[in-house]
């Protein structure tokens, strides 16, 4: 795709280029693509059938696309803009990629100096120069993505397909994971004297559809056994106690938590 270079070398330096994204003819670039929403997958790559949600984003959003799953469900919650700042490396090449397909204009400029052409198009993702180029392009663009959800009962690799008339994507997904359970326990205490609280209703969202259930109030001691729960998963939490704000109206971040792999927890 690139071309060799010769000894003579012409270097420019420019400020700043904007063009405008132009949707261009049948390319490879025109394509769904599937990037985990890692802000709430973290890092996992294996999903624990029943228990577990994974959380896809869908590139680029807003098409409408046609969803379609081997084994299980997958639901669209909303398209969202996402604005996204890199770095692109040209190497004697008319053309280079950029991570999404924008949704409007694309800002750049050359970071140092470069070789080649300050003239480019933008087709999908691919960055098509006017002549052969070398260097650091710094991209500013607004991407767009559809926001999936995909849950399974069963324990199998889910195939996810979108598609419209003009471009199609699919991504496998892993639901042979498994989850080990652990007798846990919650502790409750006042966030700023640190004091153990009594009498705290408590209400767990296990995320398998039924929402939030109430699982009892905390003893003497400030405890409340909350059950088998599933290590490494993470459970939503609602604190309720006279005198004080329910845990959803207050700003401390206590409304969620992950289990771990010891029997017992504080929190």
């Amino acid at each position: 795709m690139g071309t060799n270079g010769n000894n003579t070398k012409s270097t420019e330096k420019t400020a700043s280029h904007s063009v405008d994204f132009k949707v261009g003819g049948t390319t490879g670039s025109h394509e769904f693509t599937f990037k985990s929403d890692t802000t709430k997958n973290g890092t996992k790559v294996s999903f624990v059938p029943v228990d577990d949600t994974a959380y896809y984003k869908l590139y680029p959003g807003g098409k409408s696309p046609s969803l379609w799953v081997n084994e299980g469900s997958v639901s669209n919650q909303g398209t969202v803009n996402e604005d996204i700042e890199e770095y692109v490396s040209v190497v004697k090449s008319k053309t280079a990629s950029l991570s999404s397909e924008p949704s409007g204009t694309v800002s750049a400029e050359w970071s140092g100096n470069h070789e080649g052409s300050d003239t480019f198009t933008v087709s999908g993702k691919t960055i098509t120069f006017s002549k052969v180029t070398t260097g650091v392009l710094k991209c500013s663009f607004t991407a767009t993505y559809d926001s999936l959800e995909i849950t399974c009962k069963e324990t199998v690799k889910v195939l996810v397909i979108a598609s419209t008339d003009d471009r199609k994507g699919s991504k496998t997904i892993d639901f042979t994971g498994s989850g080990t359970q652990r007798a846990t326990y919650l502790t409750i205490k006042d966030a700023c004297s640190k004091e153990i609280l009594e009498s705290v209703s408590v209400y767990i969202d296990k995320n398998d559809g039924d929402g939030y259930q109430f699982i009892g109030t905390t003893n003497s001691s400030g405890q409340l056994y909350l059950g088998d729960l599933i290590t490494k998963k993470k459970y939503k939490l609602k604190m309720k106690k006279t005198g004080y704000q329910d845990s959803e109206s207050d700003t401390i971040k206590n409304d969620e938590f992950t289990v771990p792999e010891e029997s017992t927890t504080s929190g």
